[in-house]
């Protein structure tokens, strides 16, 4: 939920369409949706390997939040594009 937020508001107090993200962010929240049932579902079907799908997770999570991170570099750091207000000055 926070990263969905991060990505929506770092477009649009950057003055760029919040409907055109990233291209790499449909997979990274892609990935975000696996680790998420690899930390939920597959305990509950494997038990015996409790430990092995944390770390799964965990990992899946870190490597998310880099690629999420890299992806609102530019977004962060560019200027922002002008828009048009529509007053002429």
């Amino acid at each position: 939920m926070c990263s969905s937020i991060m990505a929506r508001i770092s477009l649009g107090h950057t003055n760029r369409n919040v409907f055109e993200p990233p291209k790499i962010v449909i997979m990274v929240f892609a990935l975000l949706t696996i680790t998420a049932i690899v930390r939920v579902v597959f305990p509950l079907v494997d038990a015996n390997h409790y430990v092995l799908w944390m770390h799964l997770s965990q990992w899946g999570w870190a490597i998310r939040f880099m690629l999420l991170s890299i992806a609102y570099w530019p977004v962060l750091t560019k200027p922002s594009p002008v828009k048009n207000s529509g007053i002429l000055l």
